[in-house]
């Protein structure tokens, strides 16, 4: 699994600390939506330099838009995408403590019916709400 796929994955996987906190679920929703567009368009590029710190300190923008074409670019073009839930975390395996959003959307692409999303926003160091994480399944 790449380097940067990895990370995502930590960041996805079982929370330390969550509670309901809808204002942060609701924003953090909107900007997984934005970023998703950004994919959906293939603007990957655009992707990395709207993430949170956290990603782009983890992984290089070459590496991202390489690894994330290669996985996306199979799929087709996205038909659909529903969200299916969003947990409010404050802690996370192997992220800084912070405020997180583990989002999860049920998506469907042309090539590919049922593909669940995840979507982890942060809040970032400006208090604006970023991508930290992303992960297909």
């Amino acid at each position: 699994m790449p380097l940067c796929l990895s990370l995502v994955a930590i960041l996805t996987l079982s929370a330390c600390s969550s509670s309901r906190n809808p204002q942060a679920e609701a924003a953090a929703v909107a900007a997984a939506t934005d970023w998703l567009s950004l994919l959906d368009s293939e603007d990957y590029a655009a992707t990395w330099d709207t993430a949170a710190e956290f990603f782009k300190d983890s992984v290089q923008k070459e590496e991202w838009t390489q690894t994330i074409q290669s996985l996306r670019k199979p799929l087709g073009k996205n038909t659909s995408r529903e969200l299916r839930s969003a947990l409010y975390q404050t802690a996370l395996p192997g992220a800084p403590e912070g405020e997180y959003v583990v989002i999860e959307f049920e998506a469907a692409f042309e090539h590919k019916e049922s593909v669940i999303e995840t979507v982890t926003p942060m809040l970032d160091n400006d208090g604006q709400w970023r991508v930290s994480g992303y992960y297909m399944k």
